[in-house]
């Protein structure tokens, strides 16, 4: 905060964890929230974006997938909440000036439940509309296409963590109608996971230094799919790095320009 405050930086908003996670009996994340909350006193550019309070509800097939971690619709509603807290603090003039206006939220709508009796025998389906992108978002829509299975070859990763990434080529284009490509959008998904007592984990990147995030989580002998929108290098290649060992399908649906 002092580095911030003494380059002029007007407004910092930080965000509270959720207190789900218990150590003992207490939640595990409440000293982080209280010390976030207790830095108001101190810096009058602080602005604290509650998600402990925000999430705080019954769990739900739509927010979490462990009681912790977010399944890929939570992910959208709580890119959906953080940006209308960022767009309730946010200087007038760069809200109204259009650069918002490419992606549109929409309520969170539930279009297909096929647990209301009209699902196939092997499984049901649930679909979760969050928001739609307007011509010339930069979001250019592509033929789905399967470009690793690595079920025809040997599995990614190793148990502990130790293993290389799986570098993957998502975009044969690097430009489109003159414009660079900057990242892509797929579908990631990890077969016949193996994990050790703590779970595993997938970490999609644009190849070279790896972030500590996590796109995917799993045990053992799980199937886990989830949607992923991640920068390309600039042969257009991600990495996959896998913290336990599975197959990795990844299927290209969208590539989004500069």
């Amino acid at each position: 905060m002092a580095v911030l405050a003494g380059r002029g930086v007007s407004q910092v908003a930080w965000v509270t964890m959720s207190e789900r996670r218990m150590s003992g009996d207490q939640p595990r994340c409440a000293l982080a929230n209280d010390a976030v909350r207790e830095e108001r006193g101190r810096w009058p550019q602080l602005v604290v974006l509650d998600w402990d309070a925000a999430s705080d509800a019954s769990e739900q097939d739509r927010w979490y997938s462990d009681g912790v971690h977010l399944t890929t619709t939570g992910q959208a509603e709580f890119a959906l909440w953080l940006r209308d807290e960022v767009l309730s603090i946010a200087d007038p003039s760069w809200v109204n000036s259009g650069d918002l206006q490419h992606f549109v939220p929409l309520t969170p709508r539930r279009m297909l439940d096929t647990r209301s009796g009209l699902g196939a025998a092997e499984a049901n389906l649930i679909v979760d509309v969050v928001g739609v992108l307007r011509a010339g978002a930069g979001f250019v829509p592509q033929v789905p296409q399967r470009v690793v299975d690595t079920r025809r070859v040997e599995r990614v990763g190793k148990i502990e963590g130790t293993g290389g990434p799986l570098e993957i080529q998502v975009a044969n284009n690097m430009a489109i109608d003159g414009k660079r490509v900057i990242a892509a959008s797929f579908n990631l998904t990890v077969v016949d996971t193996a994990a050790n007592d703590f779970g595993g984990f997938a970490t999609v990147y644009p190849c070279g230094t790896r972030p500590d995030v996590s796109n995917l989580n799993f045990t053992n002998l799980t199937t886990v799919a989830g949607g992923v929108v991640s920068p390309v290098d600039k042969n257009g290649h991600v990495c996959v790095y896998l913290c336990g060992t599975a197959h990795v399908l990844v299927d290209v649906n969208g590539l989004i320009t500069s």
